[in-house]
């Protein structure tokens, strides 16, 4: 999904006068392509929205980030409503038209509103997401990203006014790039830059190194997963539950055990207790994700552990085996103390006719 100021979520501006927000149902908005832009007039109030990708030629498996911009310009201050992934839809297609299927995150793309942002006259609004969040390109070529996306706007001249009714801009925009073919050399190469930069948290590094799949990445990954600061564990942990070596299996299983001591910036000891709660059910969850049976064997050992996220997830690990083992252990957490782990244990024995 977009995101702005590192957090998954979306915009969109507001007209002012509640007459010409009734009016917009019926008044028309033209549209005029340029590149990878298009000029909106709605009502006499120009915006421009683009798409760019933060780089024009990426080899197969290397990151890139694409950049959503809505430019404000008008004479008049707007408001833009965040919200994630609001009528929201972003296709790769490549030469030959067809479109590369979406990663499905299991859920549908989110249609509320939430928080008035300003956006002031001349401001810009933008908002950036990985590629690879809406597809996997596996073969050289020039693939055309088309983003759709539903703007809504509101005056704000005189400041928000929640009386007044809003009007939605439905947008479209679209931009290129080239793939070329994966070089290993070069992506080691890559891959040293992000780690560095990560670890001294500079640049973007983080995110990218998270999100290519290169067991290069693991050494960085394993010390970023030692850090004190949440966030930085949490994407780090999380990158980890893609690979299936022993040192990535051992960094989940350790962090199944962390305690709020482990844990920096925090202002109460319950905070820092609840943020290590998180992070070891991020780890419990990479166990549970990956294919590796030694992975699964980590995690059913922690199946009494005392927290009951970690029991949880082990029970839709043995749902998902169906076996007379796994039913046997089932049978076990149906007697847990907590209540959804209780449901989950009930509910897969009798998907299972145990």
């Amino acid at each position: 999904m977009m995101k702005g100021n590192n957090a998954t979520r979306l915009r969109a501006p507001f007209l002012r006068f509640v007459v010409l927000c009734i009016l917009a149902v019926f008044l028309p908005i033209s549209a005029e392509a340029s590149d990878d832009q298009q000029n909106y007039t709605v009502h006499g109030l120009p915006l421009k929205v683009s798409v760019v990708a933060d780089k024009q030629e990426i080899m197969i498996g290397e990151p890139t980030f694409l950049t959503y911009s809505v430019m404000n310009e008008s004479d008049q201050d707007l408001y833009l409503f965040t919200g994630v992934g609001h009528h929201c839809a972003v296709s790769i297609a490549n030469e030959t038209g067809d479109v590369l299927p979406s990663p499905d995150y299991g859920i549908s793309e989110y249609n509320g509103f939430s928080g008035p942002q300003p956006f002031p006259r001349k401001g810009r609004h933008e908002e950036s997401s990985l590629l690879s969040h809406w597809g996997a390109i596996t073969k050289p070529g020039i693939y055309t990203i088309t983003v759709k996306r539903t703007l809504r706007l509101h005056g704000g001249e005189n400041g928000y006014n929640h009386n007044e009714p809003s009007f939605d801009l439905p947008t479209e925009v679209k931009t290129k790039i080239r793939v070329i073919a994966a070089d290993s050399q070069h992506m080691g190469a890559l891959i040293q830059a992000w780690g560095e930069k990560a670890l001294k948290k500079t640049g973007k590094g983080l995110v990218e190194i998270a999100s290519i799949h290169d067991e290069r990445a693991i050494p960085y990954l394993a010390q970023l997963a030692e850090s004190r600061d949440y966030s930085t564990r949490i994407t780090a942990l999380d990158a980890l539950g893609k690979y299936e070596t022993d040192e990535a299996l051992a960094i989940l299983e350790k962090n199944l055990a962390v305690t709020g001591r482990d844990v920096g910036n925090c202002k109460t000891e319950q905070v820092a207790e609840s943020l290590a709660n998180n992070i070891q059910a991020v780890a419990a969850h990479g166990l549970r994700e990956s294919n590796s049976s030694k992975a699964h064997g980590i995690l059913l050992a922690h199946i009494h552990d005392a927290l009951p996220e970690i029991r949880l997830t082990a029970v839709h690990l043995l749902g998902s085996m169906k076996t007379d083992d796994a039913a046997s252990l089932l049978h076990q957490m149906t007697n847990d103390p907590n209540d959804s782990v209780r449901g989950e244990a009930n509910r897969y024995l009798i998907e299972m006719k145990r």
